[in-house]
């Protein structure tokens, strides 16, 4: 556990609630400060809110803006969080990230298509990033769980707070297995206008944003454009024409957003510009066949681990249907074959 003594918990008490402050005036202080706060102690209700949350389990931690665990990629934004709140375990962050967001108001085929692209990225070890609305973005959570690539939430109001209170569980079990990440003070309620804030967060640390269903407009569209704004790739899944909660998705693809079939789509779009640092052997894999069709023998030669390990990786990725075995090579899969009839919903 990461302690944060009293004197460190009052002063940024202090400073976050201070509303003669700006959010970049905040962050300017800190710096000047050097992580030398002054000493002094005003037992608040915040404070005590603070404490008690922190006091609740060992995965609770506070990680303000000069804190070395704080995101680099949080710190490349145009306004950061001044602290996040964290629950669960922190080394999710180092794991390749995708967001996959959506409506509240999904149909059963965009549950079906959010809940198969996270379970299909989290088998190579992508963490998934959503805000753990209702609709798509529980169906992406609960999709990726389970998965070697858990999953991040990042949440419109104090981590401890349960909003959907239909999610009570699944953030209990993220901030178990995964991370529960929010920029708002412990006890703060959900509230219409810090939605929007939290997205550019969702953007920032993913490396690519995924929008399964959306309106227009929508808060999913906001997401997107944070994504843009931050220089990251936006991908959207097609869907009907007829229903309302696909105009946004297609509305994205018509302004230049990459075309959401399947999984390797993603991998397809983040590979020019993502450094290819593999974070597991089913992403090392990945990487080989999604440049040409490889033979067994030279992802052996290749990654230098024994023919049985590299065969049960095959294997879970064929389950998966990220890769396909054609005339003695191994291919990366576009299109979902034979199991997966996602027009079975209609389309």
């Amino acid at each position: 556990m990461h302690t944060v003594d009293l004197h460190t918990c009052a002063f940024y008490s202090d400073l976050y609630h201070n509303r003669a402050m700006k959010p970049q005036e905040k962050i300017a202080y800190l710096r000047s400060l050097q992580r030398h706060y002054p000493k002094k102690i005003r037992n608040t209700p915040p404070m005590q809110r603070l404490l008690h949350w922190l006091s609740a389990s060992s995965s609770h931690q506070m990680i303000p803006y000069d804190d070395p665990r704080y995101p680099i990629a949080l710190k490349r934004i145009t306004n950061p969080p001044l602290i996040l709140f964290c629950a669960g375990k922190l080394e999710r962050l180092s794991q390749h990230s995708i967001a996959i967001v959506g409506s509240r108001y999904a149909t059963t085929y965009g549950m079906e298509v959010a809940k198969t692209l996270a379970t299909s990225l989290g088998q190579i070890d992508m963490s998934i990033i959503s805000g753990l609305a209702k609709g798509i973005d529980t169906a992406a959570a609960q999709g990726a769980i389970e998965t070697p690539g858990h999953t991040i939430a990042i949440l419109g109001n104090g981590t401890d707070i349960y909003y959907p209170a239909s999610n009570q569980a699944l953030q209990r079990r993220i901030a178990q297995d995964g991370l529960v990440i929010s920029e708002f003070w412990p006890g703060r309620r959900p509230h219409a206008s810090q939605f929007p804030q939290r997205n550019r967060i969702i953007s920032a640390l993913s490396i690519a944003t995924c929008v399964v269903e959306a309106a227009y407009p929508s808060g999913s569209l906001i997401t997107a454009r944070y994504a843009l704004e931050q220089n990251k790739a936006v991908l959207a899944v097609p869907g009907p024409i007829f229903q309302r909660t696909h105009a946004g998705t297609h509305w994205l693809i018509q302004q230049g957003a990459d075309l959401l079939q399947h999984p390797n789509d993603v991998l397809q779009v983040i590979a020019p510009y993502t450094p290819h640092c593999p974070r597991s052997i089913a992403q090392s894999i990945m990487w080989i066949v999604l440049q040409q069709p490889t033979r067994l023998d030279t992802l052996i030669d290749q990654l230098s681990l024994p023919q049985h390990v590299i065969q049960t990786t095959l294997l879970k990725l064929a389950q998966h249907q990220m890769v396909y075995y054609h005339r003695n090579y191994y291919q990366s899969s576009n299109t979902y074959r034979k199991v997966k009839k996602l027009y079975q919903y209609g389309l």
